[in-house]
């Protein structure tokens, strides 16, 4: 970035918030010291095997979550849909308590008066010949792996020891040990092989990589296709029209059982009850999980056909708990209210807004949204491509920050993906204000490039809550909206006399404030600072020193006699200022 040399733009900061000079951390989450405290006890005593955004939740209601502090959220993860009917349904509950009262465990070495009707309601439901009860998704992903295994030596007659499972590359179904055989992913199987054997990947979304697969040398020895509909974990990955449908063309043409593992996306969550049910294919084996039990407690089931369930015989599986009757009843009342409260069609017509909304806020100039995708409420938004954002896991995560400021819960994946999974519950009037929360959170992101303005920049959240412009003569170029006079603005006493009355940009917020005023090029003669070594570490200081940064807008237009020129509106700078010195 040049800066002009007849006019440049001095900045002034006070109050500023003190941290490590060698970070450049843009987190914008304050927490309390209540809620500080409570995630140092976590991390002294507590595995770190998860990276939680920055919040302590206590209460949940419907599509809303609290902090300890009173603070709401919408929660647009739902606990990796597990909540598809709302956070703490009363129905569920009063399920939930009034078991409870009388029975919540007898095993499977006995039979309790609550598992004959679960499993004859949820297989009628479905449409399939028996259930197998666990706890959690990948416990029922095993148990569907164990299935296909024994129908494939007991009834296809695959050679002992040679069953082979073939899975979608960008797989999730889990962290044991078998789960992360299937995955391609480093952080989830470096250092814990190794590995189970009999598994292979194709390329998701790709039938043609599935049939070579299939009538290859060992074809003969594949027992199951396990396959995520749309992968969620992956970043909501949507496959091509059909995709399914030639996935049961194949299976059914090679004797090869096809897999579901709809824990993430079943039950409604993207506008279909199966998202199978877009392509209009059964699998033979469904695996459920997640929001069966409405996020009450784990419940999970593998559904399938007499022939393939009847091949498990007594003592060869199951589970503790698998089948209790607190998880039968429990996950009973969560599927009557899935079905009564019409929440799958709700799914749909919500997504659909949803992902309207979302599509407008990308076409925005300079959106770092560069992708919209899902189905249903399973949705997802990419954060950065070509167009000039650096799209990194950073970006991805301030923004999750940011939108939880304004109330919006949120996670990234895969660095760039943000999935929005609110409950199936929520109503039009919210996904409007969840959509306007998702605006003003974008329009606070930083961005690098000159000319690369996130949408409704100047207007809106920058106005109230990073720059306050009060100069007449501003104008506007390469797109930038016209900035306006906002509230509370101010001339900080440090300003000289003569400029009173002049400066373009002033901001109070957040511990800092910083103003910015023309001044002659006689005060720093060797500008810009690429020349002036004693002006570029004294920039530099000034950045290290900002908690939080605003981001450059494009050259503004300014005019003040007798000069007339352009400028680059700079706030704190951004990271691509920062980095200017080493490329």
């Amino acid at each position: 970035m040049q800066f002009c040399r007849r006019g440049i733009v001095k900045l002034l900061t006070r109050h500023t918030t003190a941290q490590n000079p060698t970070s450049f951390s843009r987190k914008v989450m304050t927490l309390t010291s209540t809620q500080q405290a409570m995630i140092d006890l976590e991390e002294k005593h507590g595995a770190h095997n998860y990276h939680p955004l920055p919040v302590v939740l206590c209460k949940g209601r419907g599509t809303k979550v609290w902090d300890i502090d009173g603070k709401s959220y919408y929660d647009f993860l739902s606990a990796y849909s597990a909540v598809n009917q709302g956070h703490c349904h009363s129905k569920i509950l009063v399920a939930l308590i009034e078991q409870a009262q009388k029975l919540t465990l007898t095993s499977r070495a006995f039979h309790n008066d609550a598992l004959g009707e679960y499993c004859k309601f949820v297989t009628g439901y479905f449409g399939f010949d028996r259930l197998l009860p666990m706890n959690t998704g990948v416990e029922a992903g095993e148990t569907a792996i164990k299935l296909a295994r024994r129908w494939g030596y007991d009834v296809k007659k695959i050679p002992e020891g040679k069953a082979r499972v073939i899975f979608a590359s960008g797989n999730f179904w889990g962290r044991t040990i078998a789960a992360i055989s299937t995955s391609e992913d480093p952080s989830s199987t470096t250092g814990f092989g190794p590995f189970v054997p009999g598994f292979s990947n194709v390329p998701y979304d790709d039938a043609d990589a599935l049939q070579a697969e299939l009538e290859g040398p060992q074809g003969a020895e594949v027992c199951a296709f396990m396959v995520e509909p749309i992968q969620g974990e992956a970043g909501v990955v949507v496959p091509k029209d059909g995709y399914l449908t030639r996935v049961r063309e194949l299976c059914d043409k090679h004797k090869v059982l096809f897999i579901a593992d709809e824990v993430q996306t079943g039950l409604g969550r993207t506008g279909t009850l199966l998202a199978c049910d877009h392509d209009g294919v059964r699998p033979d084996i469904l695996v459920l999980g997640k929001a069966l039990s409405g996020g009450v407690l784990p419940v999970s089931a593998v559904l399938t056909s007499d022939e393939v369930m009847l091949t498990i015989r007594p003592g060869e599986h199951g589970s503790t708990y698998g089948g209790n009757p607190l998880a039968c009843q429990v996950a009973t009342a969560a599927l009557e209210v899935l079905r009564d409260e019409n929440l799958t069609e709700n799914s749909k017509a919500r997504g659909e807004q949803l992902r309207a909304g979302l599509q407008e806020l990308s076409e925005k100039p300079g959106s770092p949204i560069s992708l919209v995708r899902g189905r249903g409420l399973l949705n997802a938004i990419v954060i950065g491509d070509d167009k000039g954002s650096y799209g990194d896991e950073g970006r991805a995560w301030e923004l999750c920050e940011k939108m939880a400021g304004h109330g919006l819960l949120a996670k990234p994946t895969h660095g760039t993906i943000i999935r929005l999974a609110p409950p199936l519950c929520i109503t039009e009037a919210e996904i409007d204000e969840c959509i306007d929360i998702i605006r003003r959170s974008l329009a606070q992101l930083p961005f690098d490039e000159v000319g690369s303005v996130p949408p409704d920049a100047a207007i809106a959240i920058r106005q109230s809550e990073f720059l306050d412009v009060y100069a007449a003569n501003i104008g506007r170029s390469t797109g930038c909206p016209m900035l306006r006079p906002g509230k509370g603005q101010k001339v900080l006493p440090s300003i000289p006399r003569g400029a009173r009355g002049k400066p373009f940009m002033t901001t109070e917020a957040l511990g800092f404030e910083l103003s910015g005023y023309e001044i002659s090029e006689h005060d720093f003669p060797s500008w810009p600072p690429e020349t002036s070594s004693n002006e570029e570490k004294e920039w530099y200081a000034m950045a290290r020193a900002l908690r939080h940064e605003a981001p450059p807008l494009p050259k503004l237009a300014i005019k003040q006699e007798p000069v007339v020129d352009n400028f680059p509106a700079i706030p704190p700078p951004s990271r691509g200022i920062l980095n200017r010195r080493s490329r």
